[in-house]
């Protein structure tokens, strides 16, 4: 069975990061979450302890704020090295996911060679769809230290 870890990267935002992982704590297709404390400068790791004793809830803080890249790759490297997650769900706070849709994003991923990332349709607070166009699968390799998407392939399905 393939595991699925939900990173969260947090900084000066507790509130908004527990909230999401109240709302996403009792998905079964989760193996895991990881939150990860980007050097947050206000109270939010200490805030965020309580996340301890919620289970498959791990907590990380990075040594310093590396940027939304270096943040999320602490977060990763933690769920494949230590969780063996086989699929890492990166989650800004502030979203707002079902679980149909992170199973519905696993199966496009399985379903297209050499997937390597996939993205929900995004919708505005009133449901209006940000991107008009439809759904897109995008898949190619990260290289987060240069901020680059390589080797892109966008399919509409």
């Amino acid at each position: 069975m393939d595991k699925i870890s939900c990173i969260i990267l947090n900084y000066n935002d507790s509130d908004t990061t527990m909230s999401l992982v109240e709302e996403i704590r009792e998905f079964r297709v989760l193996d895991s979450i990881v939150v990860v404390d980007n050097h947050s400068t206000d109270a939010s790791w200490e805030r965020m302890q309580a996340l301890r004793d919620i289970p498959r809830v791990h907590l990380l803080r990075t040594q310093s704020n590396g940027g939304y890249g270096a943040g999320n790759q602490e977060g990763i490297d933690f769920a494949c090295e230590s969780l063996e997650a086989d699929y890492c769900i990166i989650a800004n706070p502030d979203i707002h996911v079902t679980e149909g849709c992170i199973i519905r994003l696993k199966e496009a991923l399985d379903a297209t060679e050499k997937g390597a990332v996939a993205s929900a349709r995004v919708k505005s607070p009133r449901g209006r769809s940000c991107f008009p166009t439809g759904r897109c699968f995008l898949s190619g390799k990260i290289c987060w230290t240069q901020g680059l998407l390589q080797d892109v392939c966008l399919n509409h399905f």
